[in-house]
């Protein structure tokens, strides 16, 4: 089974595309939104995540995206310091993901906004950009 990745800005029709090949069959991982569902459940990533930015990063167990955004996005120390944080966990959930899906299957397909960004590429054998 060939790996694809499909990556590329926001708006520019990854998840239109993916949503095509869905219809066809084509098993789709969405590294996106692997990555907030993992922030959400995994107790170690979020107590990395926590010692980062501190503990309003959640409320009640859950991400507090507004309050992350607000302090990533103006320090990018700190967006690259989350991004070593979480890209590693969803590199690792998307590798099993793959592994799980029947070998019948001629190809299933990643996206993900941060492909290259994040090394994930390394692991796929054809990107669609």
């Amino acid at each position: 089974m060939f790996k694809v990745g499909i990556t590329g800005n926001i708006g520019s029709g990854k998840t239109l595309i993916c949503e095509v090949f869905a219809s066809l069959g084509v098993p789709i991982f969405n590294a996106d939104l692997e990555a907030r569902k993992l922030m959400n459940t995994d107790p170690g990533l979020q107590k990395d995540i926590i010692s980062l930015l501190g503990p309003e990063s959640f409320i009640d167990g859950h991400l507090n995206a507004p309050y992350i955004s607000s302090l990533v996005f103006q320090n990018k120390h700190l967006l690259q310091s989350l991004n070593a944080l979480v890209h590693p966990c969803v590199q690792d959930a998307a590798a099993s993901w793959f592994n799980m899906l029947p070998r019948f299957n001629p190809y299933a397909i990643e996206e993900a906004a941060l492909l290259f960004e994040s090394g994930s590429y390394r692991l796929l054998d054809y990107i669609i950009v």
